[in-house]
C-alpha cells in the first residue's frame, strides 16, 4: 500500500514537470517565430530598399578629392594605409576596394590606399672604399654609379674620397651617385716624415733626404727634454708637400 502511494506521487510530479516544460517550449517557439516574422517582414525589406550606387574610380585622385567623390555618392571613405609606387605621385590614391564600377549599397565602406612615392633607400658610406667595393655596395642597394671624377690625393689610387650624397640620407631607389676617387699623389710630391722627438740635426738630415727643407724654427723651454729636441712640426707627418717645401719646427732650448 505504501509503495503504491509513492508511485502515484511520482507520476503526479512527472506530469507537472512535463506540463511546465511544454509551457516553456511554447513560449520559446512563439518568441523565435516572432523574430523570424520581424526579420522577414520589416528588417529585410528595409535592407533591400537601400539604394545601390556604382563605386566611382578614385585611383589617381588626391586624398581630399577621393573623400569628396565618395561622400557625394553616400559612400564612406576609409584610408587603409600607404604603398610605394613609382608611377603615382605621393599622397595620391593608388588602390581602392571595392573596385570602381561595382554596385554597392549606400553607406558602404570604400577602403583606399595612398602612394608614398618611390621607394626610398638610405645612402651608404663608401668613402675610403676602393672603386670596385664602392660599386658593389651601391649596386646591392639598387643604386647606380654616376659620374666618376679623378683627383690627385694622398690616398691610394682608386680610393673613394667623396660622394654626391651624405651617408644616411634617404633617396629614391635607382638614383645615380657621383663619386670622386683618388689617383694618388701628383708627380714630385713628398710625404712629410715624422720628426717629433728627433734632435734638430736628425730632423734636418731626414728632411734633406726627403727633398724637403727646414722652415721656421720656434724655441720653447722644456725641463724634461734635452735642448734642440723637436716637440712639434707643421705640416704634420704623412702630409703631401711639393718637393723642396719647408717644414716648420718647434724645438726645445
Amino acid at each position: 500500500m505504501f509503495v503504491k502511494k509513492i508511485l502515484i506521487q511520482y507520476i503526479d510530479i512527472m506530469k507537472n514537470s512535463i506540463i511546465k516544460l511544454s509551457v516553456w517550449s511554447t513560449i520559446v517557439l512563439i518568441i523565435f517565430t516572432g523574430v523570424i516574422i520581424f526579420i522577414d517582414s520589416i528588417f529585410m525589406p528595409l535592407m533591400v530598399s537601400v539604394p545601390e550606387v556604382e563605386v566611382p574610380n578614385i585611383v589617381g585622385k588626391s586624398r581630399s578629392q577621393a573623400i569628396d567623390i565618395l561622400t557625394d555618392q553616400d559612400l564612406i571613405p576609409i584610408k587603409q594605409g600607404e604603398k610605394y609606387d613609382g608611377k603615382i605621385p605621393k599622397d595620391m590614391v593608388v588602390m581602392q576596394k571595392p573596385e570602381a564600377g561595382k554596385s554597392v549599397k549606400e553607406g558602404r565602406h570604400i577602403y583606399y590606399w595612398v602612394s608614398s612615392g618611390e621607394l626610398q633607400v638610405k645612402v651608404p658610406n663608401i668613402i675610403g672604399r676602393t672603386l670596385r667595393d664602392a660599386s658593389i655596395i651601391l649596386e646591392r642597394l639598387q643604386f647606380k654609379v654616376g659620374e666618376i671624377v679623378q683627383t690627385e690625393s694622398e690616398l691610394p689610387s682608386n680610393t673613394v674620397i667623396s660622394q654626391a650624397y651624405h651617408p644616411g640620407v634617404m633617396i629614391k631607389k635607382g638614383s645615380r651617385i657621383d663619386i670622386e676617387i683618388s689617383v694618388g699623389p701628383s708627380m714630385g710630391m713628398v710625404r712629410v716624415p715624422g720628426l717629433i722627438a728627433k734632435s734638430y740635426r736628425e730632423a734636418e738630415s731626414i728632411l734633406k733626404s726627403s727633398n724637403l727643407s727646414v722652415g721656421e724654427i720656434t724655441y720653447k723651454k722644456s725641463s724634461k727634454l734635452l735642448p734642440n729636441t723637436v716637440i712639434d712640426q707643421n705640416p704634420s707627418e704623412e702630409t703631401l708637400l711639393n718637393s723642396g717645401d719647408p717644414v716648420n719646427l718647434v724645438i726645445t732650448k
